[in-house]
């Protein structure tokens, strides 16, 4: 039996809070986080995932249990137990020091990998950026986190999206669909920031604090590659393509970074 306890509040809106899960005489470190009904509905999902290991156990947090509403976390129906990881965020470890190309190559192919995996256990991330990619210390691995935009997807088929974060916005998300594809632009734009140290749309957003404004622009433009730039800068703004179709796939990202892997280094 699993005996949990809650330590502290994470976030000023109450809505996570750090706690402990008791097992076998061990203590693990927990995140409580508030989910709606809709949220339960996916975070049941990956837990049967994880259960019959239908999904690699260090790509998203492992869920211990999702409850009904707690007096500690009074503003959700429910409430859901899952690992704490203990690392850094992308963000923190490269928002002072952008990452070298041969280094930020490698990790393009990790986490490609790590999100065709997540698509191919039927989920899409629906909010992949370097706040929610976490470089794990204990594990050596780069984990997903923050789940409350996931959806379960049928491969031939759009799913209805459940938001977006307005710098990573894809045109589809705001029409209200995702597929696979949605991921692979939000993972796009997001290696972009690893390399150049900015956002790679700031040049056109700077300028701009309303967060429909920002999702806009972000949305409705492409990034293009001069000649000179390096091939894997030139390969993520392939993907960074504002209409769905036009990107390439997963796949090829992934095949690209394996077979020329000197034109990346």
């Amino acid at each position: 039996m699993l005996n949990f306890s809650i330590k502290e509040p994470l976030t000023q809106d109450g809505r996570i809070y750090l706690g402990s899960v008791e097992e076998d005489t061990k203590s693990y470190p927990v995140l409580f986080r508030g989910i709606t009904e809709d949220q339960r509905f996916i975070y049941t999902h990956i837990q049967a995932l994880q259960t019959a290991g239908a999904i690699a156990q260090d790509l998203i947090p492992k869920v211990y249990a999702i409850i009904n509403k707690i007096p500690d976390i009074p503003t959700h129906k429910f409430t859901v137990i899952q690992e704490f990881i203990n690392g850094v965020s992308l963000y923190a470890y490269t928002k002072d020091k952008p990452l070298p190309t041969s280094q930020a190559a490698y990790l393009t192919l990790i986490l490609a990998r790590d999100v065709a995996s997540y698509h191919a256990a039927g989920l899409l991330h629906g909010d992949i950026k370097r706040e929610n990619i976490i470089l794990a210390t204990e594990k050596h691995c780069a984990i997903f986190i923050d789940n409350d935009m996931t959806t379960v997807f049928q491969s031939s088929i759009m799913s209805p999206a459940k938001g977006y974060s307005p710098h990573y916005a894809c045109l589809e998300q705001m029409q209200g669909l995702i597929g696979p594809k949605t991921d692979l632009r939000c993972l796009a734009i997001t290696l972009l920031e690893t390399i150049l140290g900015s956002h790679p749309f700031e040049h056109i957003i700077s300028s701009h604090s309303n967060p429909l404004s920002i999702a806009g622009i972000v949305s409705s433009h492409s990034l293009d590659a001069s000649p000179h730039d390096h091939p894997l800068i030139t390969l993520l703004c392939s993907a960074t393509h504002s209409e769905y179709g036009k990107r390439p796939n997963l796949n090829h990202i992934i095949n690209t970074l394996q077979r020329y892997p000197e034109a990346f280094s």
